[in-house]
């Protein structure tokens, strides 16, 4: 079991002097050792029970390694305290209780007494814990010529012979090779199966999704949420996934000149995009209906414009540019205020924002008559689009016994 009440813990950054002159000699009268302290948690509140696997997500600098050395005991909390119960093996940092001079089998046996693991019972597994890292031809090489990989494959293997109650493990996972990485996640699998404890730290979703059936999202040291693990993960996602759309925008409009070009006889005046119940909107769910309503003048009479539209992602994948040529019915002429509008019955587009162009181009010459690149903008929210990957939600099915050879279950 693990608890966290009213956790707490603050460090000192470090205040960069200025490298200018002025800000040099200014830089005289100050202390000589500048800092400012800064929490890395703040009021951190959770419970683990027995057999729980917990997921800890969050952006870099959010406090999750912080929180892994306090139940570690490497840490010690400002404020508030963090209890354990049973036999915890922390593996947080790569190289921890290794000497470098020392061969890999004679590290395995220092490596354990810092977890406290009888000598006896490393002896009787000491074949085991090699094989599970793959060493046998290095085991007796100093391990200062081993790589990061390697000694990260040792460090667990030791860690997953020690019979642990509770096991805390860093993203330091990501190092090895995707082979030895699924070694770890059956190994976590069967020590959770035993009811052991598990505090996992990964950027990898996916994982913890697998792993995890509780998860703590941190950000910047502030607890963001506390529960079920899909909740957790999916609200980060979808955080994340807003901030990251937001970054790319603000490019986009560094970089993109949405002015109008063309010839004048007609104006685009307004483009309104529209939900399923005709009203205004500037976001939608996978598969929805969405419509765009494109108010234009006409200066002159028209014969048989052509209206066009295109889709980008924001990070500038084309998605589609149809127009009305492949309509059955044309205008035959246009003059004064008028509207069309673009519908997509079912909107296949997985969440994210996407930029709209909309042309009014001259049939027989293809130039336009007004020309809006980029000019707006819609996005596409969470929600409808699970399963999928990518940039559009494809209607699929999957047969998974086509030729009857198997028996499926429910």
């Amino acid at each position: 079991m693990i608890d966290c009440e009213n956790v707490w813990l603050r460090y000192n950054r470090h205040v960069r002097r200025s490298r200018s002159v002025l800000g040099a000699l200014k830089d005289i009268f100050k202390p000589r050792e500048e800092t400012q302290p800064f929490w890395a948690l703040q009021d951190i509140r959770f419970s683990v029970r027995k057999g729980d696997a917990l997921g800890v997500i969050g952006p870099n600098g959010s406090g999750k390694s912080t929180l892994l050395k306090i139940l570690g005991g490497i840490l010690k909390p400002d404020r508030g305290r963090a209890r354990t119960d049973g036999r915890i093996f922390p593996f947080l940092e790569l190289g921890t209780g290794f000497e470098p001079e020392l061969t890999g089998a004679e590290n395995i046996f220092l490596n354990g007494s810092v977890l406290r693991i009888k000598r006896e019972d490393l002896r009787r597994r000491f074949d085991k814990i090699v094989e599970f890292a793959e060493l046998q031809d290095v085991i007796e090489t100093p391990i200062k010529h081993y790589s990061t990989g390697m000694q990260m494959r040792l460090g667990f293997a030791i860690a997953m012979h020690g019979d642990p109650d509770i096991l805390l493990i860093d993203e330091v996972m990501a190092v090895g090779d995707q082979s030895f990485q699924k070694k770890c996640v059956q190994s976590i699998h069967e020590f959770k199966e035993k009811g052991g404890t598990i505090l996992f730290v990964s950027h990898a979703m996916d994982h913890v999704k697998q792993l995890c059936n509780v998860s703590l999202w941190l950000d910047h040291g502030v607890q963001r949420a506390f529960g079920e693990s899909s909740g957790v993960v999916d609200g980060y996602l979808q955080d994340a996934h807003k901030k990251e759309m937001a970054a790319l925008e603000a490019n986009v409009r560094k970089t993109v000149k949405s002015e109008s070009a063309g010839t004048g006889e007609i104006e685009i005046r307004e483009v309104v995009f529209l939900d399923e119940n005709g009203n205004p909107a500037d976001s939608f769910k996978t598969r929805s209906r969405m419509s765009a309503r494109i108010a234009f003048h006409a200066k002159t009479r028209v014969r048989r414009p052509i209206f066009g539209v295109a889709i980008h992602h924001v990070d500038g994948a084309h998605i589609c540019g149809p127009n009305t040529t492949a309509c059955k019915e044309v205008l035959r002429e246009v003059e004064g205020d008028g509207a069309v509008e673009f519908t997509v019955d079912s909107l296949l587009l997985l969440p994210g924002t996407y930029l709209f162009t909309v042309g009014i181009f001259d049939p027989v010459s293809h130039y336009p008559f007004d020309y809006r690149d980029k000019a707006y903008k819609f996005a596409v929210d969470f929600g409808g689009a699970e399963g999928h990957r990518g940039l559009v939600a494809m209607d699929y099915s999957w047969d998974l016994n086509p030729e009857n050879k198997f028996q499926l279950e429910a």
